[in-house]
């Protein structure tokens, strides 16, 4: 079980669609489970490299100003078995981390959404996962 796939497009206004994914432990996790009535930012990278490592460290730098305004920080990282374990290894980050294994939740979300895979993207959802804004 890997997802529930997005619609043809996700543009503001749309619910962001529920996945589930294993976390950086091996445990399915269920995106709308996880998320508890407040603000979230989803971070998305399509590739484990020296860029999203950096954003994904950003965000933990400010972990603490985002509980203090009540917003919940998760990321998707890609997990390609063996190949991306001292990626992954490397992340130390005080939010929910899903890993996709088989590399279909980031690109399509990307892709729903107009962003390329390029580089990390920020999705920012109101407190019922729709879709406020997205940045990459």
């Amino acid at each position: 079980m890997n997802s529930i796939p997005p619609p043809p497009e996700l543009t503001a206004g749309d619910q962001m669609p529920n996945f589930v994914l294993p976390n950086l432990a091996g445990e399915h996790r269920m995106f709308y489970e996880r998320v508890r009535g407040k603000r979230n930012v989803l971070v998305l990278a399509a590739r484990p490299d020296e860029t999203a490592k950096r954003v994904f460290a950003d965000f933990a730098k400010l972990h603490d100003q985002f509980q203090a305004l009540e917003v919940d920080v998760f990321a998707v990282v890609p997990a390609q078995a063996g190949t991306d374990d001292r990626f992954l290894a490397s992340l130390d980050l005080p939010y929910l981390v899903f890993l996709d294994i088989n590399n279909m939740i980031v690109p399509a979300v990307l892709s729903k959404a107009g962003m390329t895979g390029d580089r990390p993207a920020c999705i920012l959802m109101d407190e019922n996962q729709g879709i406020v804004h997205g940045i990459q």
